[in-house]
């Protein structure tokens, strides 16, 4: 936070910013981001949380002014990384839930969720579980992918085992005649074509 940036596509370099209060986006999604509320009598965060808002259309204060914001509590994996990051870094922050709860994608022209929070620089950053694509790529800049998915294809397990010689057919299986004439057949019109 105390080093200049060079911007992408720019030809100088921004000044130095030592801000060191930042706004944070999110999205609840369990395990790396969970909600809940504050604890009913004393109105904070408890358990290892720390507070978060989420954005209503409308709720009234004990003082009779209108607060457009629920105050909530966040914790979870990507929680942990960012009161880490924060002490490491020595930042403060204000964490909130995005409006629409997307992750972020371009609609008629224009980017929701928290890629949009952050490109139309309503975030100084965001944190939850991105998937970093091509189109996100070009207009935010992403840490090293701390998660990875394990995305893998899943079929029905089969009650017998299945013998590798099976794609072979029945007539032919390994060390036996109907593969060893083809390939005996292969030695000797190869030696007959080079030599």
């Amino acid at each position: 936070m105390k080093y200049p940036v060079w911007p992408r596509y720019g030809s100088f370099m921004q000044p130095v910013v030592d801000n060191r209060h930042l706004t944070v986006a999110t999205l609840e999604e369990r395990p790396f981001v969970i909600v809940e509320n504050t604890d009913p009598s004393t109105g904070v965060c408890v358990r290892n949380t720390v507070p978060c808002r989420k954005q209503t259309n409308s709720s009234q204060s004990s003082d009779g002014l209108v607060d457009p914001y629920t105050k909530l509590c966040c914790k979870g994996f990507c929680i942990d990384i960012l009161k880490k990051l924060a002490k490491a870094v020595k930042f403060s922050y204000d964490l909130y839930l995005v409006t629409n709860g997307k992750h972020g994608k371009i609609v008629r022209g224009v980017w929701n969720g928290m890629i949009g929070e952050v490109y139309y620089k309503r975030a100084d950053m965001a944190i939850g579980s991105l998937t970093i694509n091509e189109e996100r790529s070009e207009i935010v800049d992403f840490s090293v992918p701390f998660v990875e998915t394990g995305i893998s294809v899943m079929v029905a397990r089969s009650n017998g085992t299945v013998s590798p010689s099976a794609f072979l057919g029945e007539p032919c299986v390994p060390l036996s005649f109907c593969t060893f004439i083809p390939c005996f057949l292969q030695m000797q019109i190869g030696n007959t074509i080079l030599f």
